[in-house]
């Protein structure tokens, strides 16, 4: 399995480094970093154009390294790791090292059976008791199978904010189950440092992208309006509600009916 950062603009700031113990950790770990940056880093890096946003840069990893390895985890640059230590209790602590690597090895190993899935997010973690759920919302931590990608010829870039959902939805609407942990949760430290997606992303061009995520799965999106507390001045934005479970299969059953058809 081979782990991928991209990040940009935070080169000094790269809190997933830190808090995955990339420096011990016995997995391949690859930054994905522009052109522009990329004499600033002294590591193993998979160099991007400068013009490239996040789905490009999501597809071009699975271009790129499907064949090398297809077990991939692709994960935010300001994550921080937790896990729920004691058996039925729901509060989540710091990950030491040894539970790092024991989060990592369990994906590996579902990546034998399951074609993608995810860390679960901080947010919500403790309204779940299970401490695994399949197909469920996969975000900023995503692990994926990338010969499954390639070869159904799925594509990050045909949502330019939204790709993870829109990877996810693909792949359950083909019927590849996923699987989420609950014992481990992720999370953004709410820092203010600039960079990353902040560089392209506009509030009109989220709320497009929602209305293209429902047009690239009308069964399993559904266009919803939200209260905004602190991104861009508040007020209200469009966003979407995804169907995770109602999406599985969909499209595998419209393959395999037309497959009979032919």
């Amino acid at each position: 399995m081979i782990i991928f950062i991209p990040t940009r603009g935070r080169v000094n700031v790269q809190r997933t480094r830190k808090h995955l113990f990339v420096d011990k950790i016995p997995y391949r770990t690859i930054m994905v970093v522009p052109e522009c940056e990329a004499d600033q880093w002294d590591c193993e890096k998979f160099v991007v154009p400068d013009n490239y946003i996040f789905p490009d840069i999501r597809q071009a990893i699975v271009r790129e390294f499907w064949e090398v390895d297809p077990y991939h985890m692709c994960m935010d640059d300001d994550l921080e790791f937790a896990i729920r230590r004691i058996k039925d209790d729901w509060h989540i602590l710091p990950c030491t090292f040894e539970e790092i690597v024991a989060m990592l090895r369990e994906v590996e190993v579902w990546l034998d059976t399951y074609a993608h899935g995810a860390i679960s997010p901080r947010e919500g973690n403790n309204r779940v008791e299970a401490l695994t759920v399949e197909n469920s919302r996969a975000m900023r931590c995503h692990f994926y199978d990338a010969e499954i990608i390639y070869k159904e010829e799925l594509d990050f870039r045909e949502s330019k904010c939204k790709e993870d959902f829109h990877m996810t939805l693909s792949l359950l609407e083909l019927g590849y189950t996923n699987i989420v942990s609950y014992k481990y949760a992720q999370g953004q430290s709410g820092s203010n440092s600039k960079g990353g997606c902040e560089r392209y992303r506009t509030p009109e061009m989220m709320e497009q992208e929602a209305y293209k995520l429902k047009e690239l799965h009308p069964n399993g999106v559904t266009i919803v309006h939200k209260k905004t507390k602190m991104s861009w001045g508040g007020g209200t934005r469009i966003d979407v509600m995804c169907y995770w479970k109602k999406s599985f299969c969909t499209r595998a059953n419209e393959r395999k009916l037309f497959n009979e058809s032919h």
